[in-house]
């Protein structure tokens, strides 16, 4: 008698934040970048650390979140909240862009493969969309793994194979989809 185990599906959720116009703000100067959401809003000092190359950025985000350094190979920025510590993603975007941005969300926000939109806050030029963090993505996984076995890869296709139809049923073309789209919401991905 043969006796076979069930692996436990790991979630995955399609990033769309990375979909678009890549945009990058300059927090550099108050007033310029729209950085600001309020006149007594001012871009933070930046700390440097001497073992890093370059300098940890941050900048107070409507009094709740800590904005910082972009993630690698990302438009998305790292952002803390700043009362309960947690880790999020946030994606900056033009004031005249954001809805265009938030309507591909809003029609797939229940898909429990899509990664959902925490907080959205309006500034003077920019929108601030804050997400859940997320580990990992699904290149990285394969490449470490270097073999995939069947019974490991299909749950991981049917959620990405899920993902993509539940956006082309919304109206939503992918135009460059790729395995790092697909990120992990386990940390232990």
């Amino acid at each position: 008698m043969s006796c076979a185990t069930r692996l436990p599906k790991p979630n995955l959720r399609l990033n769309l934040r990375d979909v678009g116009h890549k945009h990058q703000t300059n927090f550099e100067k108050p007033g310029v970048g729209g950085g600001n959401l309020s006149p007594n809003l001012q871009p933070a000092t930046p700390p440097t650390f001497p073992n890093s190359k370059e300098p940890l950025t941050a900048t107070k985000v409507a009094d709740k979140y800590l904005l910082l350094n972009r993630l690698d190979g990302s438009i998305l920025r790292r952002c803390i909240h700043i009362e309960s510590q947690q880790e999020y993603v946030c994606k900056v975007v033009p004031n005249e862009r954001y809805r265009d941005v938030l309507r591909g969300h809003f029609r797939l926000d229940s898909h429990p493969h899509i990664n959902s939109i925490e907080e959205v806050l309006v500034g003077k030029s920019s929108t601030y969309i804050v997400f859940q963090r997320c580990y990992g993505d699904l290149h990285s996984y394969v490449r470490n793994k270097r073999n995939l076995p069947e019974r490991e890869a299909l749950p991981l296709f049917r959620q990405v194979a899920s993902a993509v139809a539940a956006c082309h049923s919304a109206g939503i073309v992918l135009r460059d989809l790729k395995l790092r789209k697909f990120v992990f919401k386990d940390p232990q991905k």
